[in-house]
């Protein structure tokens, strides 16, 4: 088999193609995004708690 490489162009068409269609499955499903909003929201609690702590000590 002779695999021949896409053109620029074409590449930039499948990424486009696959980037739009993984947001549109993750933004359907509930059950993939509770997961990340879990951990956005812990990681801006953790980096209050951090700052406040130096707050604190300053």
């Amino acid at each position: 088999m002779d695999f021949e490489k896409p053109g620029r162009g074409a590449r930039l068409k499948q990424l486009g193609f696959l980037v739009k269609h993984t947001f549109t499955i993750v933004g359907r499903n509930r059950a993939l995004l509770a997961p990340l909003f879990a951990m956005w929201d812990y990681a801006a609690v953790m980096i209050a708690v951090i700052f406040a702590g130096l707050l604190l000590i300053f």
